[in-house]
């Protein structure tokens, strides 16, 4: 998606340099145009294909549930802003729309009480497909599902969705190596398989943890690594067979490399179409007389634990609160889910959302306003995780918790920083390969980084990738990052999800940025730290000409103006001809 050509971009360089204009022309990033060329060619991309993220891969629309069957809780037993307990009357009205082949669970405005005691285990579950827990809004005026009394344990969430079978079984193995980012492989025999059928692609083998780090250093710490290997755990679904070559629909995110350690296809058993929506969860975190100190006890860490989902596919979060919570969200083993307008308020606590053993999660345009000490994650295993227009509080860090996530985009995430991260120390490091931080902003965090350090609490992240990392001037150590292009400044596209989405579903090209006065560059290695106004250079509104233009330009300047408005449309124009083919 280049805007102009090299030639063009500096004979404008020296019109401006002429005329005084001061020029600010969008810079496409490298990887990005790779990127581009590599799918037209057939080609490995360097970045990953992060398009396949969200409900249904982002392919369609979330469900029109208008036309559902309605479970109101009302109708059995439930009542709002009473001092009784709905947690039978929600799981009978969850019951109902099971047995009858799904619904919509609805929740009229006002607060319902759950946790009527503190016994581990008695929590509110969905056990199968097309339910939708929906209220009033997540305002004040909306529906809030109130979590009374704790329930002190790791993994124990007050609303828990998953399938009753969560086994898998051994169904064939795979045969011939396999590139990253490629749709096919070759299994052993495929007669037990079927088309649109999710699969699990699984292996724990020493010889794939030592070939995928190559050639960097597994460390004597990591002892999960050395002597269990890498987990392979890649959630997959078929979209075509021919012989013993099965085409996957979305595209492999590690290469596969035959060694001694089989590579198992497994079934895999999923639930879908679940949907949680205009609904504030509240937790009761704030009444407990301490402010949160990590892993001080199990109460600091887990005692108010909002949402779980295990194996579920096609699912969606949207307009949801998450109110003084000691854990968010938690997503293991699932594929395919969308989580939108979600935010975080009230006492800080011990995580906000965490997805780990997943495939293709997508969270956007969500914020943590209560600061949770660990920030939007992922871990062990999970690939294509994206977190896209992310806000975190200023200063909090994202936390990939350890046993070797890979392929995560950070795409406009703001305010956070890139350390501390958790996990246990035997598990690191704590990313694999082709963690992307893409148009992301720093604040807070080490001024310098080893992303291969021996440090406990860290950054060890395998060769991260950084475009257009802007905010807070750091450093980064060299050898221990692949690429930090654009540094200080916007890169075009703006979002690579959606770009990479755009043009794998053959969309018009994004939106060009309005001009802006562009940063200088920062040597390499350092992000660029905000430019401050300066008295002597009052800073330009957008669409406007600065002073200087309308003194020291006059026509010429106007003219220049009017030819990069028409020189930057007619490359679009040109660009999304060749696109289309129209």
């Amino acid at each position: 998606m280049r805007l102009l050509n090299n030639k063009t971009l500096r004979a404008i360089s020296v019109l401006c340099s002429l005329t005084f204009v001061p020029c600010a022309i969008a810079e496409v990033a490298p990887l990005w145009l790779q990127f581009e060329a590599a799918k037209a060619n057939g080609d490995e991309p360097t970045l990953p294909d992060f398009s396949y993220a969200g409900y249904d891969y982002s392919e369609s629309e979330l469900p029109d549930i208008s036309s559902w069957a309605v479970f109101n809780v009302t109708d059995y037993g439930a009542i709002a802003n009473d001092e009784n307990y709905d947690d039978q009357a929600i799981q009978l009205a969850i019951d109902a729309a099971q047995n009858a082949g799904g619904g919509v669970v609805m929740f009229p405005a006002g607060r319902f009480l759950v946790s009527p005691n503190e016994t581990v285990g008695e929590n509110i579950f969905i056990r199968a497909s097309n339910i939708v827990l929906k209220g009033a809004g997540a305002g004040d005026n909306g529906t809030e599902i109130f979590k009374v009394n704790k329930k002190v344990n790791n993994g124990e969430y007050i609303f828990e969705v998953s399938p009753t079978s969560t086994g898998e079984s051994v169904i064939t193995t795979v045969v011939a190596n396999a590139q990253r980012e490629s749709f096919e492989i070759v299994v052993a025999d495929a007669s037990q398989l079927s088309v649109g059928q999710r699969i699990l692609l699984r292996a724990d083998s020493v010889e794939l943890a030592q070939s995928y780090y190559s050639p960097l250093t597994i460390r004597s710490e990591w002892t999960r690594l050395l002597n269990d290997g890498f987990n392979l755990r890649e959630i997959h679904s078929i979209a075509a067979i021919n012989g013993n070559t099965v085409r996957l629909r979305e595209p492999l995110h590690i290469s596969l490399t035959i060694g001694s350690t089989p590579i198992q296809v497994r079934s895999y058993n999923m639930i879908n179409n679940i949907g949680i929506e205009d609904i504030r969860f509240k937790g009761n975190w704030d009444s407990y007389p301490e402010d949160f100190d990590h892993h001080k006890d199990d109460i600091h860490d887990y005692a108010w634990n909002a949402l779980r989902l295990d194996n579920v596919e096609n699912g969606w979060i949207q307009n949801v609160e998450f109110k003084d919570w000691n854990q968010g969200i938690y997503i293991d083993g699932s594929a395919a889910l969308t989580l939108r307008n979600i935010t975080f308020t009230g006492k800080k606590g011990h995580m906000s959302i965490h997805t780990r053993r997943s495939y293709g999660v997508l969270i956007k345009d969500s914020a943590d306003h209560a600061g949770h000490h660990h920030g939007p994650g992922v871990g062990y295993w999970g690939c294509g995780t994206v977190y896209l227009r992310y806000q975190m509080l200023a200063g909090q860090n994202i936390d990939s918790h350890s046993g070797s996530p890979y392929a995560t985009l950070f795409d406009n995430v703001t305010n956070g920083h890139l350390s501390n991260n958790g996990g246990p120390h035997e598990s690191y490091p704590h990313h694999g390969k082709h963690l992307v931080a893409w148009n992301m902003t720093l604040e807070g965090g080490p001024d310098s980084y080893n992303f291969w350090s021996a440090s406990r609490n860290g950054h060890t992240f395998a060769m991260p990738y950084f475009i257009g990392l802007q905010g807070k001037s750091v450093t980064f150590t060299e050898g221990t990052y692949s690429a930090n292009e654009l540094l200080g400044q916007m890169a075009e596209p703006a979002s690579l999800f959606e770009a990479q989405l755009a043009l794998r579903l053959g969309s018009t090209a994004p939106e060009q940025p309005e001009e802006t006065e562009e940063p200088e560059q920062e040597p390499e290695g350092e992000t660029g730290g905000e430019q401050q106004p300066t008295e002597e250079t009052p800073t330009p509104q957008p669409n406007q000409p600065n002073a200087s233009n309308t003194s020291g330009g006059g026509a010429i300047g106007g003219l220049l103006l009017t030819l990069l408005m028409v020189l930057a449309a007619t490359t679009k124009i040109n660009y999304i001809t060749r696109r289309t083919g129209n």
